[in-house]
């Protein structure tokens, strides 16, 4: 089974898939931050987050 992506209104991505006879629900998170957003005087700032 092919996944399906939906993007909302607002940017969020949400990637599903159904797979027939499982029971059970798994959610991940990926959060498009990081060292490449941050501004010179916070250098290595998100790697403590």
């Amino acid at each position: 089974m092919a996944a399906q992506i939906t993007t909302l209104n607002n940017g969020l991505r949400i990637v599903s898939e159904h797979l027939p006879g499982v029971q059970t629900a798994t959610l991940g998170m990926w959060v498009g931050v990081g060292s490449r957003y941050e501004a010179p005087h916070e250098n290595g700032l998100s790697h403590f987050l």
